[in-house]
């Protein structure tokens, strides 16, 4: 998706990718920190190599930035980006780009920042920053009409006590008291700001327009442990439209759901839940579908799970740690586009991997990656004519056995520009026209195959991968996403050429 699984600095690598953001064009936006810029993938333009939009390394000059650990776009294509490093928020708008808050250097006042770690908006435009080293989370409303003006939460003093300033009249008001800083972010659709409190075994949540300051407690008990009332840490946390809690619970590897109103949560996957689900070892991450299934970044697993009406399965990483495109290295974070595809921040492996939606799947929601095969065409390798009119094209063909009918992907990897083909029951060099259900050259991007078919069990299917220029030779991975596993088969067999 995004990355090549290597450290690196140039336009298609990414070096510790923080936060990932994905407009309605499904363009992927990343914050790549140790390379200091903002990255951005058109997809919907075929491009697989990515372009600094901000940053280093940018065409045009934008905006140094230090480490920048998340990025926002608006309605009108602006960015809004936590520039870590700088302490600071800043933003592009008709006239580039200019400072938001911490504009003067970082510290503890309230236009300032300490290593600012998630930014998140609420519906009305407001910023709220998770202040990571001065221990807050500071809000930055919207201003229409502003000049330059900031609204901020702040402690006073370096107590633990929030305060909203008023910029009209210059007044601050309580809003909140935290113990901590806040390893997760959420504002659900009530506009309720939820904190998953930083070594505090608890989440609070607080209603962002309330005058009290009133602040309340939804999951933990301020400390340690793991009775159904407590958690040790809330990785990342998410709240659906029910106002029900889920906790990816790293330390105690589970997912915890407390709902609306319960002190006692419920253990949902992982470790003591009530009825066997899967084994989880440091969940990351947990969202929840329109369907109420669950999705989770299963961190030291090397993994992404999900639920279905029948229970529980692995979706991607399913063959352990590695670099391959099935593969992850500690999978932090991961994040839904509007279409169902899932983008997962692949950590170590500095690279973003997107998976995607097939809508006539009968497994709800993205499919996982069952097979990646692994082969090359040399010059070993039989040649034909590819449509009996162009000679010397070398090709591999597969046989494909599939054990439930379903919706199958089939996308090659490679630096050949790859051509492939869906044969059903033989493969005929002589007649490549006959049997074949679907050709495709470049619909995976980056002169890649990409075949989208309906497979039914029990047939054989045979899979054809050569070229689209002949004479060309090289390694090739194919990745096979779908509805069930299949097996491959190399078929060895000579063919006669057609002339």
């Amino acid at each position: 998706m995004a990355g090549t699984g290597r450290m690196g600095s140039r336009f298609n690598e990414l070096n510790l990718p923080r936060g990932i953001f994905v407009d309605t064009n499904f363009d992927l936006y990343i914050a790549d920190c140790e390379n200091h810029r903002i990255q951005l993938y058109e997809f919907r333009l075929g491009q697989t190599t990515g372009m600094p939009v901000a940053g280093s390394g940018t065409i045009n000059p934008t905006i140094s930035l230090l480490s920048p650990n998340a990025v926002v776009v608006d309605a009108y294509k602006y960015l809004f980006i936590l520039d870590g490093g700088n302490n600071r928020v800043v933003g592009s708008g008709p006239d580039g780009f200019r400072c938001l808050v911490g504009c003067r250097g970082g510290g503890m006042e309230s236009h300032q920042l300490s290593i600012p770690f998630s930014f998140s908006f609420d519906r009305l435009g407001n910023i709220f920053v998770s202040d990571q080293f001065n221990h807050r989370i500071q809000k930055f409303l919207f201003l229409e009409k502003s000049c330059g003006k900031q609204n901020a939460v702040r402690y006073p003093n370096g107590q633990s006590r929030i305060n909203k300033w008023i910029a009209e009249n210059n007044t601050f008001v309580t809003v909140i008291d935290v113990r901590s800083t806040c390893d997760s972010l959420f504002i659900d659709s009530n506009d309720t700001l939820y904190c998953g409190v930083s070594g505090g075994a608890e989440v609070v949540k607080k209603w962002l327009y309330a005058d009290d300051m009133k602040l309340i407690r939804v999951a933990g008990t301020g400390e340690w442990g793991s009775n159904l009332n407590q958690i040790q840490t809330a990785s990342r946390i998410f709240v659906d439209t029910n106002f029900d809690l889920y906790i990816a619970d790293c330390e105690n590897n589970r997912i915890h759901l407390f709902q609306l109103g319960q002190s006692n949560g419920t253990i949902v996957a992982g470790r003591e839940s009530e009825t066997p689900t899967i084994n989880l070892y440091c969940p990351s991450a947990v969202l929840l579908d329109a369907q109420k299934y669950l999705f989770i970044a299963d961190a030291l697993n090397n993994r992404i799970v999900g639920s279905g009406p029948d229970g529980f399965r692995c979706l991607v990483g399913c063959r352990g740690k590695g670099t391959q495109p099935h593969q992850f290295d500690y999978p932090n974070d991961l994040s839904f586009d509007t279409s169902g595809n899932i983008f997962i921040v692949d950590d170590n492996n500095h690279r973003v991997q997107k998976f995607s939606f097939l809508q006539n799947s009968c497994v709800y929601g993205s499919l996982s990656l069952k097979v990646v095969f692994q082969s090359s065409l040399t010059k070993t390798n039989q040649v034909y004519f590819r449509d009996c009119t162009e000679p010397n094209f070398h090709y591999e063909s597969i046989q494909v056995n599939v054990i439930e009918n379903g919706y199958y992907i089939f996308r090659t990897y490679s630096a050949l520009d790859t051509y492939g083909y869906i044969y059903e029951k033989i493969f005929n060099a002589l007649d490549p026209l006959e049997n074949v259900l679907k050709a495709d050259d470049q619909s995976g991007s980056a002169n890649q195959f990409r075949l989208d078919i309906s497979l039914q069990a029990n047939k054989t299917y045979i899979l054809v991968v050569t070229t689209f220029s002949p004479s060309e030779t090289g390694s090739f991975d194919i990745a096979i996403s779908g509805t069930n596993t299949v097996t491959l088969k190399k078929l060895s067999e000579y063919i006669i050429l057609c002339y």
